[in-house]
């Protein structure tokens, strides 16, 4: 058995590096065409988000709302879609700078390959 084999979490990274990999390759399936610029804006704004989603979420990890007013036990399970939305709702609205300099990142990896 390879050294790969024997290391589940090896195995993960590996698995989320061939995911990320057949993402970047559709994306550059998708923006090969006309709508090139609109479809890199789109993911750039999409990979924003995300990034201010993980940045997010351990703000809102210990945050304590028992208590007359708190949500309970269905707050807890709902709190990372509205961080999410959060996140979603702010790249749209505000400039970063980071969709910006993702897509032009994007522009010249597409134009290379």
């Amino acid at each position: 058995m390879s050294m790969i084999g024997s290391a589940p979490g090896l195995q993960a990274q590996l698995a989320q590096q061939r995911a990320a990999q057949n993402r970047t390759d559709d994306i550059a399936q998708q923006a090969s065409g006309p709508n090139q610029e609109q479809v890199i804006a789109e993911k750039a704004e999409e990979f924003e988000a995300v990034f201010l989603g993980k940045m997010l979420k351990p703000m809102f990890e210990d945050l304590n709302t028992d208590g007359m007013f708190g949500g309970g036990h269905g707050e807890k399970m709902f709190r990372g879609m509205l961080v999410e939305e959060y996140a979603q709702e702010m790249a749209e609205k505000t400039d970063f700078g980071l969709t910006s300099e993702i897509k032009n990142e994007l522009m010249k990896a597409q134009e290379v390959g």
